[in-house]
């Protein structure tokens, strides 16, 4: 399989403001997948909107893993990041059952370490669970 032209599929991707972070996937002959990790911070960065946005393009940051990972190794790395405080952008169906239960792990002991001070912050982490879980409930 050429690693450089065969069409993959978002298959996990989370989003915050001017980042976002996703596994890409392709099937391979025997039906397993293959990943990718994609890493992107360059959103800010590509429509300025002061001298202080612009100057930041020189410092964008953007990155690609080959196609090289099988989903459990890809997950890995994408769990480096604090993905599950981000918003839900895609999440493939059939992985979804997997990352919400991650999801759901991550977020109590995130939740465990930091405690929510203020009734704000409560509302933003039950907000950001209703959001993954609808993002997984309609995969």
């Amino acid at each position: 399989m050429d690693n450089q032209t065969e069409k993959s599929e978002i298959l996990v991707k989370a989003m915050a403001q001017g980042f976002s972070i996703a596994i890409h996937g392709r099937k391979s002959a025997d039906g397993s997948w293959i990943c990718s990790i994609v890493r992107n911070e360059i959103t800010m960065t590509d429509v300025p909107i002061s001298d202080h946005v612009s100057s930041l393009g020189e410092r964008r940051d953007f990155e690609k893993t080959d196609f090289e990972l099988d989903f459990e190794q890809a997950f890995r790395r994408f769990d480096q990041e604090e993905w599950f405080l981000c918003h839900p952008g895609t999440l493939h169906a059939d992985f979804a059952e997997f990352v919400i239960n991650a999801f759901d792990e991550r977020m109590a002991a995130y939740n465990e370490q930091f405690p929510a001070d203020s009734p704000m912050e409560t509302f933003i982490r039950e907000n950001k669970t209703k959001e993954w879980k609808a993002k997984a409930a309609s995969a």
